[in-house]
C-alpha cells in the first residue's frame, strides 16, 4: 500500500492555524499524528478504538 494524498479544506487550515497559535502542544501533536496516519491508513487508521462511555 502506498501513501495517499490528504487535502485540507480552507476551514480546516484556519482551525489548524488557530490551534498552532494557541500553543497547545498536546493538541498539536495529536493532530499531527492523525494527519500523518491518514497518509498511510486513510480508511482504517492505526489507533485503537475505545468503548464509548454511557
Amino acid at each position: 500500500m502506498g501513501e495517499f494524498k490528504v487535502i485540507l479544506s480552507d476551514r480546516a487550515k484556519k482551525d489548524l492555524l488557530i490551534i498552532e497559535r494557541s500553543g497547545d502542544k498536546a493538541s498539536i501533536k495529536k493532530i499531527e499524528n492523525i494527519i500523518s496516519e491518514l497518509y498511510i491508513h486513510p480508511e482504517t487508521g492505526t489507533e485503537k478504538t475505545r468503548a464509548t462511555k454511557i
